[in-house]
């Protein structure tokens, strides 16, 4: 390669002005005196000079041309650096000789450190390019090449890894070194890459052949701990691997024992609990402490500390610690915290586990509760359900059915429940075992504050037109609806015309309820899917088997479902089936009918344990989901109080104008926040024939804890204080389970390439191979033309042309 260069202190750019400044100076002064003379005389003249002065003028610089060749076998190596999450371990407790460095740290050390760095060693003998890798990226940190050779910066700093990557993919790096050895275009990020371990065609071996030189060396340096954990095997990337030009040499970065501390790996928690619930999960953490020493787990909300266990180390690696508390003090002041004139239905409970160091006695090294690892904890969020799920169970009569789930709900702290017994022409009674007897709902907003109703079989004009369509609107504005249909025939009457458009199912007009066979019951697959019909109570017994040891139904209701409803169950009896349980959503509302009002008899010989569970599950499944947090014209839910990378945020909104009245507005916005700044921003779009509804999801969000608030034209900055929080939580980090040095691995792949693995320990072995395996070297040579004939003659050309010209005009 050449290039010019000029040697002298004057600076380049400095010399070029000179020359040009003087240049122009004397091609003004000579025109004045030929100005009149004829052309190309006139402008000739002065140009020639001009040139003459610059040409000199020029040689100042010393213009010189630099000759950079290779002596020898060119070379061209490739070092790759890991940088994933467990390149951040010190190794300080399993090498005690280690300077208190990250084992990306000391890569760099050993590349650079010194008097004369290796990597500058490197570069006078051939072409070096370092990057570094961590999941499937690649990233380039320093190269020197015969085109752009450089030097180490002074500062190096930059080069300290912050932002750890997983995971770890040694199949993808040497995928990418063999397409890129093998003459491909550039470098192969792509999944085929990684997986395509066919050998290239003998085209484009002689296409790399012909493209880099018939003889040429591509050696490869690889620092790292060997902890692949992502992709295939690297070994099957080997595969007609071209050992003769481009070795692996691997470098072992760690040690071959766990480090001495304890690291927390998962923290398990529940998504959603109730505020009475004790919280129940597990701390999942690898225990590299000698046995019988002891450490302590805590888990914290904020700094109050909620849960906490002494335990002695194992020695036995992977461990999982239960935990269980109780949440009903923190839940008072989190409520406490709630602006004024808001409600929340849910409030966010982040949570973190932290381990702390037991010392022995006689320890004087570490305090009593300084933590095993350099801030070493584990975070999560639960939401927490502040507000019971309100129903309203409605009948004409106390059926076993009714009973029983009324008894279900009843003892079950979630719900709030007013049950009552309405019969034709007469005012409605409470029906419950709670002595608090409550007034039956009247205006819509009565019932639209419960968020599920179930009707037994009603008598005709047990409700008024009224209360039909208080009913039937709330419905339709969300809440749930659940229609035990029964052997009377009451729901076929037209005073229900408004609630049967409702139903997902239409009666037969030939066929009337069933009372005397027996019908088996059995969920389709698409109610098994759903795992709301789930009815696994042992191990070892299928649902399926569940389903077919129930008792029989006497009494069904024959039905069709109506398009775009769904059947979840069905009921059989010699060959004839007819729908069970059917559902569909109507306005923003969820229906369940069920065609017996005889479930209770799945009671025989289980009590509670099946028709309890079936029905609590059909109720929350049915039920309306309740906004997280509302105020007097706003309702604003972001869905789960967790999500994983990659999955959609499912935001809904309740929006009411300022007479209380459902919002006419065709789309709102919601706004994503982190620490206060908007990060994205989605449409919410009206659900279709539900004034005042709004839905919308937001997807491509990074990990991170995230505010939802939104932004509506005409709404005060107080109105719109509303908010929900959620989390989307980083992909798990299998970099923990095992930080170790993978000596086997990495000595496989060096043996399969040709090359040679040495641990860190012993380096210097690496060193030698390397300097007896590779003897060219990069050489320059100058050739000084400001003091040559190339430079020289031409300037004599130009003053003899300018002479001749003059001579020839008369001017001599």
């Amino acid at each position: 390669m050449t290039e010019l260069h000029f040697l002298a202190a004057l600076p380049a750019s400095g010399g070029f002005l000179l020359a040009f400044s003087l240049a122009a100076l004397a091609w003004w002064l000579y025109w004045r005196e030929v100005h009149d003379f004829p052309r190309p005389a006139a402008w000739l003249l002065p140009s020639l000079r001009a040139l003459a002065i610059a040409l000199v003028v020029l040689m100042l610089l010393e213009p010189t041309l630099r000759y950079r060749s290779f002596e020898g076998t060119p070379t061209r190596l490739h070092v790759w650096v890991d940088a994933t999450t467990s390149m951040q371990e010190t190794d300080q407790a399993t090498l005690p000789n280690t300077p208190a460095r990250s084992r990306f740290g000391r890569a760099i050390d050993y590349l650079t450190a010194g008097d004369s760095p290796r990597l500058e060693q490197w570069a006078d003998q051939g072409e070096v390019v370092w990057q570094k890798f961590g999941g499937e990226r690649m990233t380039p940190v320093w190269q020197s090449t015969l085109e752009q050779p450089q030097s180490l910066p002074l500062d190096r700093s930059a080069w300290e890894e912050t932002a750890w990557e997983q995971p770890t993919s040694l199949s993808f790096v040497l995928a990418s070194e063999r397409t890129r050895v093998l003459g491909a275009v550039g470098s192969t990020t792509n999944d085929a890459a990684v997986t395509d371990d066919k050998d290239p065609s003998p085209s484009a071996k002689t296409e790399a052949r012909s493209q880099n030189g018939s003889e040429r060396n591509f050696p490869i340096l690889l620092f790292t701990d060997g902890r692949h954990n992502s992709g295939p095997s690297p070994l099957e990337v080997l595969a007609q691997w071209p050992q003769e030009s481009a070795p692996v040499f691997v470098v072992g970065l760690g040690a071959r024992t766990p480090p001495e501390k304890v690291t927390l790996l998962k923290l398990d928690v529940p998504k959603n609990v109730n505020r009475t619930d004790r919280v129940q999960g597990t701390v999942q953490l690898q225990d590299g402490l000698k046995p019988d020493q002891r450490y302590a787990v805590e888990i914290y909300h904020a700094d109050e500390l909620l849960w906490a266990e002494e335990l002695s180390a194992t020695g036995l690696g992977i461990r999982s610690q239960s935990f269980s508390f109780s949440i009903a003090d923190v839940v008072k002041k989190l409520e406490a915290a709630i602006p004024s004139g808001q409600t929340a239905a849910r409030i966010n409970l982040p949570i973190s586990a932290m381990v702390k160091f037991v010392p022995t006695p006689g320890d004087s090294n570490r305090g009593s509760t300084e933590k095993t690892s350099d801030d070493q904890s584990l975070t999560s969020v639960m939401g927490v359900t502040t507000r019971k799920q309100r129903v309203l169970l409605l009948d004409s009569r106390s059926r076993w059915e009714t009973r029983y789930v009324r008894n279900m709900l009843e003892r079950d702290s979630g719900w709030e429940l007013d049950s009552y017994l309405v019969g034709a022409d007469v005012p409605p009674k409470w029906f419950s075992n709670l002595p608090a007897e409550r007034p039956f709902p009247v205006e819509f907003e009565d019932f639209e504050r419960y968020d599920l109703f179930v009707c037994g079989e009603l008598e005709i004009n047990s409700l008024t037109p009224e209360q039909l369509e208080h009913i039937r609107r709330a419905v339709e504005r969300g809440a749930g609806w659940i229609v035990s249909d029964g052997r009377f025939g009451y729901w076929r009457d037209p005073q229900f015309a408004s609630w049967q458009k409702a139903l997902p199912i239409d009666w037969l007009p030939d066929e009337a309820a069933s009372h005397d066979r027996s019908w088996q019951a059995e969920p389709t697959e698409d109610g098994d899917r759903l795992g709301m019909l789930s009815l696994e109570v042992e191990v070892g017994r299928s649902n399926s088997d569940v389903w077919r040891e129930l008792r029989p139904l006497r009494l069904l209701v024959p039905t069709k479902p109506l398009p775009g409803s769904r059947v979840l169950a069905t009921a059989t009896h010699q060959g004839e089936a007819w729908p069970l349980f059917v559902t569909r959503t109507y306005g923003a509302g969820r229906v369940f009918y069920a065609a017996s009002d005889e479930t209770w008899r799945w009671r025989y010989e289980v009590a509670d344990v099946i028709h309890q569970r079936l029905w609590n599950q059909v109720c929350r499944w049915t039920m309306r989901e309740p906004f997280a947090a509302e105020n007097e014209y706003l309702g604003l839910d972001s869905g789960d109080v967790r999500y994983d990378q990659g999955q959609e945020i499912n935001v809904r909104a309740r929006v009411k104008d300022s007479q209380g009245q459902p919002s006419t507005l065709a789309s709102i916005e919601a706004v994503a926040l982190v620490e206060g700044t908007a990060v994205a921003t989605i449409n919410l779009e009206q659900v279709p024939d539900v004034p005042g509804i709004y839905r919308g999801r937001m997807a491509g969000l990074p990990a991170g804890d995230y505010e939802v608030q939104l932004a509506i034209p005409g709404y005060s900055a107080e109105m719109l204080q509303l908010k929900t929080s959620f989390r989307i939580e980083k992909t798990p980090d299998p970099e923990g389970l095992d930080v170790t040095r993978n000596d086997a691995l990495l000595m496989e792949i060096a043996n399969a390439t040709g090359g040679l693995y040495v641990p860190e320990e012993r380096i210097e072995e690496m060193w030698q191979a390397l300097k007896l395996r590779y003897t060219s070297r990069v050489v320059e040579s100058d050739q000084q033309i400001w003091q040559s004939f190339w430079w020289f003659v031409p300037i004599l050309v130009i003053v003899g042309l300018e002479w001749w010209l003059r001579k020839k005009v008369g001017l001599i």
